[in-house]
């Protein structure tokens, strides 16, 4: 329940912004994906320089254009750090948001 409320925060302040304030998330934001890669490549950038978030998540949205079909996501961002970690992190996030968008 605590992920979800944090989620709920992070989507609620995204939707508010019309730009993303991260250099490297500026050109995720667009209407096939919308906030949600901003969401995913925000939980990326952590220790992560710019250029190898941007990279994974252009390859990741690429691949996987809803949380729904976000399964796999370990091999695909495997040369950012701490990915084990985040791709934990990723697929509970888009459960989240699949029971409530998708």
């Amino acid at each position: 329940m605590k992920m979800e409320k944090i989620l709920s925060k992070m989507m609620d302040t995204m939707n508010s912004v019309k730009t993303p304030r991260i250099t490297a998330l500026r050109d995720l934001h667009d209407a096939e994906t919308g906030p949600f890669s901003i969401l995913i490549g925000t939980i990326l950038s952590a220790r992560t320089k710019d250029e190898s978030t941007t990279k994974v998540v252009k390859i990741l949205f690429s691949k996987y254009k809803n949380p729904k079909q976000l399964k796999d996501v370990e091999k695909i961002i495997k040369p950012i750090g701490f990915y084990h970690v985040k791709s934990k992190r990723i697929i509970e996030v888009a459960k989240i948001r699949s029971c409530k968008d998708y």
